[in-house]
């Protein structure tokens, strides 16, 4: 499924009274449908079809789909996949439909009579009531590249993961990894300027804007990301549920800087140094979240407050039609570093903007501090998502993790059979315990040039190549084995009075040998020559 054109689709079924055939009658509740649906190839039949085996629906019975037209303000049915196309554009901007789904008798007459009804139906998905904007996007389930894991782990990798996170969680690349491998196969100049612009955009059109000039550079290049990185690796994408617009796997890489010290330990010891530097993390926060104040984490509003300073915007006052004083519109305009004129709407009722900055990071954008700094009595903190409050904080540090008695002191279990620690063989020299780093991480690999073959990875010396050049040096000689001899220990016996010991070399003694065969020593322990 192509993330571009996938969108979830969260169908509420009304409660209703089945039938059955034997003259029956069974009470069915209702039930929320979560789905995800490729926009270019769904229809309705087969959207009918999947809440029918879903709902294990009844052959006396029959669905009516609608949904809310923003246009008309009204309920409009879905009857056709011309409809379903247009209702699934009408919300693409969020990529998530809501529709009612409602179980009629096939005898019950063609009139929609329950329309008030409907219109108070939440149509949410996983049964919650928040709003659009706080629910999560559900995306295709996750793939693992089969360049990365062996094809047995692959496999079994992409059936439990998809099994436990199959709640509506987002499925993320980390751009990072995505770029290593991409450079792999692609490099470029117009990938260097537009890569990671493309990936930082939270608007789809400066999305596209990238997009289309590395497409039309490269179109292989950007069928090879489709087809190997299949997940969300764009802000535009991203949900407005999570809070958080990370395009880097920066939070995994640092739990591994943090246990660096402690890889090498076996597993049981490692689970336990873990379980100890978690303690001693939550004790930590804990005491901090008792010292702080206010409604915002310190650093946050810190943030915000050094960003608010010298904004050369130009703005402008609106409020909404019918609307209180305190429901205020904004319009923020200015130029960019290339003289690129933009222009955006803030609503800080809704606390929106159109670059979508506020919408996914929780934070006021720059365009939104630009009309609260502007007006006398607005603060920051009051627009600043709950996610970054103090209250959030000592709730999250509120638990503690429980110390725990040695290994010695643990209950005893048989398990029935006898576990053996694994064959290694221990490789020459010291154990690395240090992971090469790319060259993007500031790595650096020392490479050896032939100055005979201009090749890389050996010296002169022992250069073995064929060269073309009549002028050049001769191949090196094939290096000798070195001959080593064996060490022979010889006691020389001595008169009684003045024992001696005398170390023989059966190969040419060295002049430390030949020193170390004069030395005698005496019976009071004094050497002498």
């Amino acid at each position: 499924m192509d993330p571009n054109s996938s969108y979830r689709l969260a169908a509420r079924v009304g409660a209703y009274v089945k039938f059955n055939d034997d003259g029956g009658r069974e009470y069915c509740e209702a039930c929320n449908i979560p789905k995800v649906l490729d926009r270019d190839s769904t229809n309705l039949n087969d959207l009918l079809l999947d809440i029918s085996a879903e709902i294990k629906l009844g052959s006396k019975h029959k669905l009516r789909v609608t949904y809310w037209d923003k246009m008309s303000r009204t309920y409009e049915e879905i009857t056709s996949d011309q409809k379903l196309l247009h209702a699934t554009d009408m919300y693409w901007e969020s990529r998530r439909l809501s529709v009612q789904v409602r179980v009629l008798r096939k005898d019950d007459p063609e009139v929609m009579h329950d329309v008030g009804r409907l219109e108070s139906m939440p149509c949410v998905l996983q049964g919650s009531t928040d709003s659009p904007a706080n629910q999560i996007i559900a995306q295709p389930p996750l793939e693992i590249d089969s360049s990365l894991v062996e094809p047995s782990i692959q496999k079994r990798f992409r059936g439990e993961v998809t099994q436990v996170f199959n709640n509506g969680v987002e499925h993320r690349e980390c751009m990072r990894h995505l770029v290593a491998n991409f450079q792999k196969s692609f490099r470029g100049e117009v990938f260097e300027k537009h890569l990671w612009p493309a990936c930082r955009s939270f608007q789809k059109h400066r999305f596209e804007e990238h997009y289309n000039l590395m497409y039309e550079a490269c179109p292989q290049a950007m069928k090879w990301i489709h087809e190997n990185h299949k997940h969300l690796w764009t802000r535009h994408l991203f949900s407005e549920a999570s809070k958080c617009d990370y395009v880097t796997n920066n939070i995994a890489e640092t739990f591994n800087s943090w246990i660096r010290n402690e890889k090498s330990l076996n597993v049981v010891d490692l689970m336990d140094r873990i379980r100890q530097l978690c303690m001693e993390k939550m004790f930590l926060r804990r005491k901090i979240a008792r010292k702080l104040e206010g409604k915002i984490l310190p650093n946050v509003m810190k943030d915000l407050n050094a960003r608010s300073r010298g904004l050369k915007y130009i703005w402008r006052y609106s409020h909404k039609d019918g609307g209180s004083n305190a429901e205020m519109l904004g319009e923020v305009e200015g130029v960019t570093r290339d003289l690129v004129h933009w222009r955006h709407t803030v609503d800080l009722q809704e606390r929106t903007c159109t670059c979508r900055r506020w919408q996914v990071t929780g934070l006021p954008c720059t365009h939104a501090l630009c009309i609260i700094t502007s007006i006398r009595g607005y603060n920051i903190e009051d627009y600043v998502h709950d996610y970054y409050s103090v209250a959030k904080f000592k709730k999250a540090y509120g638990k503690s993790v429980k110390p725990m008695t040695d290994r010695k002191q643990w209950p005893q279990v048989d398990s029935g059979f006898k576990l053996w620690p694994p064959i290694l063989k221990r490789a020459a020299g010291r154990p690395r315990k240090r992971r090469f780093k790319s060259a993007a991480e500031g790595g650096t690999k020392k490479t050896t040039k032939c100055s005979r073959c201009n090749q890389l990875g050996h010296m002169a010396k022992t250069c073995n190549e064929y060269v073309y050049d009549s002028d050049a040096p001769p191949p090196a000689p094939p290096k000798p084995k070195r001959k080593r001899g064996k060490k022979n220990v010889t006691v020389v016996p001595s008169s009684a009075s003045t024992p001696s010991r005398a170390i023989t070399n059966a190969s040419t003694t060295s002049p430390v040998t030949r020193r170390c065969n004069q030395i005698h020593i005496s019976k009071s322990g004094i050497a002498y020559f």
